[in-house]
């Protein structure tokens, strides 16, 4: 009997959320039968619903920059009085930085993603430009295109200040690179 087709698409968004939490947590070099596996599925079931790992790390790529855009927008929704400033407090956060699975991507994969290829990244533009325009939407000075520039230098500080987070050992100065990295960003961009 054929699966329906509304399961054959849960099955796809399934793999590709398993995907995106599987590749923020052990980079790009993961083999397909460890993606599959973490799905509950067989590598046999992967070609019905992509074409290559490729494609499967594209949109797992731009379904976690919309998971990051859903939580930026819930923050500022919660607190839309300092919209700019809940952004990057909830971005740069412990939390965030002790949850490399289900946090940003382009903290996490930002140099496997630089090295794809262009069709793999162009697949990430509109995912990319959606969490630009909300940071850039809690600027409030400055032209629609200082805005833009603003908040990509704002979102790529983050991602940087997170990545170097983690990197260091010491908690109190992971935890240090956060606060003071949430200061300066607020200060230099109210």
């Amino acid at each position: 009997m054929r699966r329906s087709v509304e399961a054959t698409a849960e099955t796809r968004k399934s793999i590709i959320s398993t995907a995106a939490r599987e590749f923020r947590k052990n980079g790009e070099k993961l083999g397909l039968a460890d993606i599959m596996g973490a799905a509950g599925l067989t590598n046999g079931a992967f070609y019905r619903h992509f074409a290559s790992k490729e494609e499967l790390f594209a949109e797992s790529v731009a379904h976690a920059l919309d998971s990051l855009g859903d939580k930026m927008e819930q923050s500022i929704a919660a607190k839309p009085d300092s919209p700019l400033a809940t952004v990057i407090g909830v971005y740069l956060s412990c939390a965030h930085r002790d949850n490399v699975s289900g946090g940003c991507p382009l903290a996490a994969l930002g140099s496997e993603i630089a090295r794809a290829p262009k069709k793999v990244r162009g697949t990430l533009m509109h995912s990319y430009k959606r969490v630009v325009g909300i940071v850039a939407a809690c600027l409030s000075t400055g032209s629609e295109e200082e805005r833009r520039a603003t908040a990509e230098y704002i979102l790529a500080s983050m991602a940087g200040l997170l990545t170097m987070s983690r990197v260091v050992c010491d908690k109190d100065e992971s935890s240090r690179i956060l606060e003071d990295g949430v200061r300066r960003l607020i200060q230099s961009n109210i």
